[in-house]
């Protein structure tokens, strides 16, 4: 079997940050010759990860693949919960990554928030496993933004290769806000108005960043949506360490 590394985590909480800490690590540590690293976004993770098992067999080389993913197949989920692929999930108040979200693209109808808290909702649960099987890191994303140095280093331990001083900053630079920044600007000068284009190596979006606020949800959701998104993630508040209203 292919080695994984799932990037996983709610959505709007830096996954995209660690799928690109975790991508460039493994860039930078794979064999030369022995290994080829494969990246990218999956929404089937169990097919994926067959892809990659496939290519290792045919080709008979090592695959290393990083992919990023919200929703985790039945098979994958398994994989992680017996420590055979690791698991970086990432974590940030929901109701902060809810604001975020509705500010990434369009602006939603709602119909469409009615649809975001449903999805918000099935990742957050099926996101408590990790946060107790033993064998995923969780990266909490406001200890990120205080400390990106100290996770990245955290994650470089987590993946058990050989690292250099080299391999981490070139991480930290691959995965940092300011190349993110000239990401997203190229993307928006390319795209057409209205359309979603995407860096399919980063993974970053046109509109990607719209501001890291810690807290952003309580002056940005309008009190009906405030109330609707603490009814609905309630069951998960406590659980991610972001207790009732006050974070």
């Amino acid at each position: 079997m292919a080695t994984v590394i799932c990037c996983s985590g709610i959505m709007r909480s830096a996954s995209t940050w660690s799928y690109n800490v975790c991508r460039e690590l493994s860039l930078r540590s794979q064999i030369r010759g022995s290994e080829v690293t494969h990246y990218g976004y999956s929404n089937q993770t169990d097919e994926t990860i067959r892809e990659w098992a496939a290519i290792e067999k045919k080709r008979g080389i090592i695959v290393r693949g990083v992919m990023k993913a919200h929703v985790i197949a039945p098979g994958t989920r398994r994989l992680i919960a017996r420590g055979k692929i690791a698991n970086v999930f990432t974590i940030r108040d929901p109701r902060d990554a809810m604001s975020s979200m509705l500010r990434f693209g369009q602006e939603k109808s709602e119909k469409e928030k009615s649809f975001l808290l449903e999805y918000f909702c099935y990742v957050l649960k099926q996101g408590l496993a990790f946060l107790e099987d033993g064998h995923s890191l969780v990266i909490r994303y406001e200890e990120m933004v205080d400390d990106p140095a100290a996770k990245i280093r955290a994650i470089a331990r987590y993946l058990g290769r050989p690292i250099g001083e080299q391999a981490l900053s070139a991480a930290a630079q691959a995965a940092g806000v300011k190349r993110a920044r000239a990401i997203v600007a190229r993307l928006e000068a390319e795209a057409q108005p209205g359309e979603d284009h995407f860096d399919g190596h980063s993974q970053l979006h046109v509109g990607h960043l719209n501001g890291g606020t810690i807290g952003r949800w309580r002056d940005e959701l309008d009190a009906d949506f405030k109330a609707r998104v603490e009814e609905a993630f309630a069951p998960y508040l406590a659980a991610y360490g972001y207790d009732g209203s006050t974070g």
